[in-house]
């Protein structure tokens, strides 16, 4: 705000066989008559008491050679699965490329479109399921913000209009216009066309000021102020004209409305977001004059933009927790 000089954001689990498996799976894999386990069966793994020593040694180094894991012969990779999301980004271009560098490559070519189909018929499949989902909870489904159908476009949007003159009219109440400008402008003659209806329509007080002591436009009255010296138009920043302000005065402070020429529409689209960022309106406010959110909810009130739900899942709202931190 500017001041007048005078009131104006699954690990992978690894699972290990146990010893007792390998070791069994060892010894079944010898020949029987080999095995004294057959021989003495009843015994269990006491037949190991039998054994002479070179025995022993023999058995003990088949089983440590088995719960030792088998050295890998080429260095992890994180595999990415065929026709999948990722293999497609990394691969389709290569593909595509074969194929249009020989297109007389037959093989080359059917596989190229083979693949394109693939890709695009998941999309579609993609497409469906986005959008049975997005219908079946009101928080994603746009339509329920702001209808598509054309009444319904036009019936939000008279009713954001109106909302929007009755605003105007509101602040018209408790503040009023600043109208800069210098003599012999088409422009400013335009301007203050446009400003003399917004005054009739709204009620609102223009107040001209005057940058090199003439009088304003007729349609603006005989009333104005001089700012012969420029003192106020170099502390606001006006760089061309006419230029308009929108002065509140619980704080004294005055917001830029615009400057140059501007259509009655956009002079009041100008005005409101003048006011709400001078404070003079609220968010609430605001909302209401936009062509959305005007449906009413179960108590009545104009819905406005709909809460997150309840349900949402659980990563979102982890998500959107952290990001509000």
């Amino acid at each position: 705000m500017k001041r007048l000089l005078t009131p104006v954001l699954i690990g992978i689990a690894l699972s290990a066989s146990t010893a007792y498996a390998q070791n069994k799976q060892v010894l079944s894999n010898e020949v029987k008559s080999e095995n004294p386990y057959y021989k003495d069966s009843e015994r269990g793994w006491f037949w190991y008491e039998q054994l002479t020593d070179e025995q022993k040694e023999i058995v003990d180094a088949k089983i440590i050679e088995q719960m030792q894991p088998s050295p890998s012969t080429e260095p992890f990779k994180d595999e990415v699965k065929p026709l999948s999301n990722k293999w497609f980004r990394d691969n389709f271009q290569n593909y595509a490329d074969a194929a249009m560098n020989n297109p007389h490559d037959k093989e080359a070519m059917r596989t190229y479109l083979y693949l394109e189909k693939f890709m695009r018929d998941r999309a579609m499949a993609f497409g469906i399921e986005r959008q049975k989902a997005v219908m079946a909870e009101p928080f994603l489904d746009a339509t329920s913000t702001r209808p598509i159908a054309n009444f319904g476009m036009k019936t939000m949007n008279i009713q954001a209009s109106q909302n929007k003159d009755l605003l105007i009219s509101q602040l018209a109440k408790e503040s009023g216009l600043y109208f800069f400008y210098r003599s012999g402008d088409a422009f400013v003659t335009q301007q203050a066309d446009l400003l003399a209806i917004l005054r009739n329509q709204h009620e609102f007080t223009i107040l001209p000021v005057s940058l090199d002591g003439t009088p304003p436009p007729e349609v603006l009255g005989t009333e104005f102020q001089v700012d012969s010296e420029q003192s106020q138009a170099k502390m606001l920043g006006i760089q061309v004209l006419p230029a308009i302000y929108i002065f509140n005065p619980k704080t004294k402070s005055v917001e830029l409305v615009s400057q140059g020429l501007h259509s009655l529409t956009s002079l009041k689209d100008r005005i409101i977001y003048a006011a709400l960022r001078g404070g003079i309106i609220d968010d609430q406010q605001f909302q209401l004059t936009r062509p959305t959110g005007l449906y009413t909810n179960p108590n009545g009130y104009i819905s406005g933009s709909l809460e997150v739900p309840i349900d949402a899942p659980y990563e979102f709202i982890k998500l959107y927790n952290e990001s509000q931190k």
